[in-house]
């Protein structure tokens, strides 16, 4: 796909010994159909990739003399790529993980966006559609305790921790969490 001079390559399910050159055949004539062309691979719909997969892989990175940025990578993937050297060589991205808080408990709100309890052990932040924050808009914390009382206790010193680091926005403290 080609977009204001993005070649966006979107390989899809498996590449692997049985489809390995086609693939290699169809996306190197989009890199020569669109010399100087900004390119990228959007891993979203790959589930498997083998050696063969690798090798086509690299035979882009050569063609693109630069490092070659794959986004939107699954968990599965990603372990091959790193497994084999790969996050090295590309400019690996993982896919941002997909939850929904519709009826789950909202335990806090502030300037910034809002917590939410997903479960007994695992709240979300959700970060307000105009704060800027890295590729990253989403933070999931986890914690395991035993009691209600340890649950809170460690909660807030997560939370405070993080906060002091700056690695979160400090929430609003007209809206203080509710544990």
């Amino acid at each position: 796909m080609l977009e204001n001079n993005r070649l966006v390559l979107c390989p899809e399910g498996r590449i692997d010994s049985t489809n390995a050159p086609t693939m290699e055949a169809e996306m190197l004539a989009a890199l020569k159909a669109n010399p100087g062309a900004e390119v990228s691979i959007d891993a979203g719909e790959l589930t498997y990739i083998s050696s063969a997969g690798l090798r086509v892989f690299m035979k882009l990175l050569k063609q693109r003399e630069g490092r070659l940025p794959v986004v939107n990578v699954s968990p599965e993937v990603y372990d091959i790529l790193d497994v084999t050297g790969f996050t090295e060589l590309f400019d690996v991205k993982k896919r941002l993980r997909e939850i929904s808080v519709e009826g789950c408990e909202l335990i806090g709100s502030g300037a910034y966006g809002k917590v939410y309890r997903l479960d007994r052990e695992t709240i979300a932040k959700i970060y307000a559609p105009t704060i800027s924050l890295s590729p990253y808009s989403l933070l999931i914390m986890s914690f395991h305790a035993t009691t209600i009382s340890e649950d809170r206790a460690m909660l807030e010193a997560r939370v405070n921790h993080l906060v002091r680091g700056r690695l979160l926005p400090a929430i609003d403290e007209a809206q203080p969490l509710d544990f």
